[in-house]
């Protein structure tokens, strides 16, 4: 009775894997549960539910082992013919069990579907070898026990698109047979000979074409009902447009459990008509995991017009891509899963080999959550020298994450959770009342007059967010930088320029892109080009306006990108170099005379990642026929030119630990340098500074150059790889006191003279005394 008891309730289980892959997540679902309905039987039974004696289940590295009288048990077909051992029963009975077992689990509790043919026949794969593993030879016949058929169990489906609502026909006589449809793929499950598969799978289709003869089929059968007509489990060459649970498994109210790795695949990656699909369904397109999330938990679109594949009061479990936590685009699938029941949420890290995606496990119940209602965090800590250890945090109420700012997802350690005291209400404030009009340049000009009453309003301790006093926006994407941009040959990267140079040339004729001939018309005495050497002392022999010209040359005649994508070959003396604080307003917005000076500063995006200071070692040519090239050019971005030459502050679109923040001189910025530049209206002491954008521009340096604010983006703000504008307009910013602004400048200054090698101070104390200053004036010391 036990036994039948608990098969009754571990195939009353039905779980779904929506994007099955290999298969990996099934296989590691049946031997799970496998162990769960040997333990709740009291141990392994025999097919009269009789316990076998020295059986005993172990759960080794994802595999389910039995040990047979202390032993691993090996079976053969030597074991088949064994004759009773006293009490003891033969091995064959301990295999023989083990089959039934999973066999019931495959046919009564595992259903799956992929989009791609190949991942199902790899899925099914993974299942036989699985079953094979307990495989039997019958005592009779001598022949291994026949697989069960996963046709009717693992689908080729797209499983984000549901049937179309509606009820299935008013053409007589076709429920029957559709359900007489249903009946076919149960036998088939089971089908052992040859000849019984093929006569179901005949039957199967000649049935379905005497349903497609029926009168007035085309007239009263509606669109759902033709689409369930057009599938069958047993041509997988192409994948079915719709999944659904109740006419492909007879799924009614939705799974028990849903469990998987969706893929992560970007919108991107998706052509314009299935996006379209998308947004029909779910009124949205994002990434496909997103997707995944409300298909397996909401009735979609505005009409509800398809109903969730998990059950009420089912649980999911998902590991996919980290993004989720905190990109605003995102924000739609936080308060989907913060308005079920969370059981846990993990920071999964990058456990995939080959994948440079960070994860995140969340489990959920399909329930609404009570109020006060706790779930698990295990999270990524550091501790002492071990780097990022997994801890189990204090269960934490939900709504700590439903009142956060954005509803974003965070690591709950006590520095988070006072950030969040400190700051969380604060910052929900100002983004429920101005967030719609920071969001964007355009939007902060167009609210101009509002924004600097605002500013001027603010007093010391004040908390206001860093789009509230600044504006900034996407800088000038040149399109071909070899064109335009040079490296000054006066910085440390013109040597590397050089080597690589003569590294590129010496390639390139080496595999015969480039011929010698071509070389030697520059400069006709030069006859070695056997060696790298020769390569070196040929562009030593030539004048950097020769070099430009060569190289110019060859990419018009093999292609813009022979050299590699973005490579600068040109330098060029400070000479060429104007005076960007002399240039007058039309020189800035229409390009320098040809005859003059031409280049200007460049800020191209800082790799190293230095801070607090870093003069661009780049420049652009900014004569008016290049100017009027970079407007014109259907491959370059002319954008943000209202903020060309201003003072600001910058930093990488890389997203680092440190937002390695420096001082931003009379540049024009690329699309690579995140910039930004204050705004009037908050009043700057003339005895630390006599600049608006210095006041900013200092105090911005110091607080992103540092831990707190660092650690706020990363929980708060952005977990992913790139730190935006429209990211840093987030940031919450306390307006210092005057003498506090005093020792914001006195530490800049200090920093800055020591990146310059101008001071001998020691670095790691003006920092410490940079990390102190911030937490007291945000009020996070202690």
């Amino acid at each position: 009775a036990r036994e039948l008891a608990a098969r009754e309730i571990v195939h009353g289980i039905s779980l779904c894997d929506p994007a099955v892959g290999s298969g990996h997540f099934l296989v590691s679902a049946m031997n799970e549960l496998l162990l769960r309905k040997v333990e709740l039987s009291g141990g392994l039974c025999d097919e009269e539910g009789r316990y076998i004696d020295n059986a005993d289940l172990v759960h080794h590295a994802d595999e389910v082992l039995v040990n047979h009288k202390g032993h691993e048990l090996r079976y053969t077909k030597a074991i088949s013919q064994a004759k009773p051992d006293g009490k003891s029963l033969p091995p064959q009975l301990i295999q023989k069990a083990m089959f039934r077992e999973k066999q019931g689990i495959i046919e009564h509790c595992l259903y799956g579907a992929d989009i791609n043919p190949t991942s199902v026949k790899i899925c099914k794969l993974r299942l036989w070898i699985e079953l094979l593993k307990s495989a039997y030879y019958d005592t009779a016949s001598q022949q291994l026990h026949t697989l069960p058929n996963l046709e009717t169990r693992i689908v080729v489906a797209d499983s984000l698109i549901p049937l179309p609502k509606g009820e299935n026909s008013l053409v007589n006589g076709l429920d029957t047979m559709m359900q007489e449809l249903q009946e076919n793929r149960q036998l088939y499950f089971k089908a052992h000979a040859q000849s019984e598969k093929e006569e179901l799978r005949n039957s199967y289709n000649t049935l379905r074409a005497e349903i497609a003869k029926l009168e007035d089929l085309d007239t009263f059968a509606p669109k759902k009902t033709r689409e369930m007509l057009a599938w069958s489990p047993y041509e997988t060459s192409h994948p079915c447009t719709f999944f659904d649970p109740d006419w492909m498994f007879g799924i009614k109210e939705g799974f028990d459990i849903i469990i998987g790795n969706p893929p992560y695949i970007s919108t991107k990656g998706i052509d314009k008509a299935y996006k379209n699909t998308l947004m029909g369904y779910y009124g949205f397109a994002d990434d496909t995991y997103s997707h995944f999330f409300f298909r397996a938990l909401e009735h979609g679109g505005s009409d509800g017009n398809f109903r969730g594949l998990l059950k009420e009061g089912g649980i999911l479990s998902f590991i996919t891509s980290k993004s989720f936590w905190t990109t605003p685009t995102k924000r739609n699938l936080r308060d989907l899963l913060l308005s079920y029941q969370l059981m846990e949420v993990e920071d999964a890290g990058n456990p995939f080999d080959g994948v440079t995606v960070d994860t995140s496990i969340v489990r959920l119940k399909k329930h609404t959550p009570a109020q006060g209602h706790r779930f698990t965090f295990v999270g990524k800590v550091s501790e002492g020298e071990t780097q990022n250890a997994e801890m189990v945090f204090p269960p934490i109420e939900q709504t700590t994450y439903s009142n956060a700012p954005n509803a974003v997802f965070f690591t709950p350690c006590e520095e988070n959770l006072s950030m969040l005291q400190r700051f969380g209400a604060r910052v929900n404030e100002l983004l429920e009342e101005w967030w719609d009009s920071i969001r964007t340049s355009s939007l902060i000009g167009r609210h101009e007059q509002e924004l600097a009453t605002y500013r001027k309003s603010l007093q010391p301790g004040d908390i206001a967010l860093l789009g509230l006093l600044t504006d900034g926006g996407q800088g000038l994407a040149t399109g071909d930088n070899a064109s335009f941009l040079a490296v000054r040959a006066s910085s440390n990267l013109a040597e590397q320029v050089k080597a690589q140079r003569a590294e590129k040339l010496y390639s390139l004729v080496r595999n015969g892109t480039i011929d010698l001939e071509e070389l030697q018309k520059v400069l006709p005495t030069h006859r070695a080009f056997s060696h790298i050497q020769d390569f070196h002392h040929f562009l030593r022999s030539l004048s950097e306006s020769q070099i430009a010209e060569l190289f110019e040359n060859l990419r018009q005649e093999h292609g813009k990108d022979t050299f590699g994508q973005g490579f600068i070959h040109r330098l060029i003396d400070d000479a060429q170099l104007a005076d960007a604080n002399r240039l007058t307003q039309s020189e800035k917005e229409n390009g320098i005379a040809p005859q003059l000076p031409h280049y200007v500063p460049y800020d191209k995006g800082d790799r190293e990642g230095n801070r607090w200071y870093a003069e661009t070692p780049y420049a652009i040519d900014w004569s008016e026929g290049s100017v009027d090239a970079l407007k014109s050019s259907k491959d370059a971005r002319y954008q943000g030119a209202k903020f060309y030459f201003q003072e600001g502050f910058c930093w990488s679109d890389i997203n680092t630990f440190y937002i390695k923040c420096r001082r931003k001189g009379r540049t024009v910025n690329d699309v690579k340098s995140m910039s930004m530049y204050a705004q009037p209206g908050i009043t700057a002491d003339p005895t630390i500074c006599d600049s608006l954008d210095l006041w900013t521009s200092f105090y911005i340096a110091v607080l992103s150059n540092q831990c707190f604010i660092p650690r706020y983006i990363k929980s708060f703000i952005s977990t992913t790889e790139t730190f935006q504008i429209n990211d840093g307009r987030k940031i919450p910013i306390v307006i210092p006191t005057p003498s506090q602004l005093k020792a914001v400048h006195a530490l800049v200054d200090q920093a800055i003279a020591i990146k310059k090698g101008e001071s001998k101070a020691n670095r790691q104390k003006v920092e410490e005394d940079i990390e102190d200053l911030i937490a007291t004036i945000y009020g996070m010391k202690g």
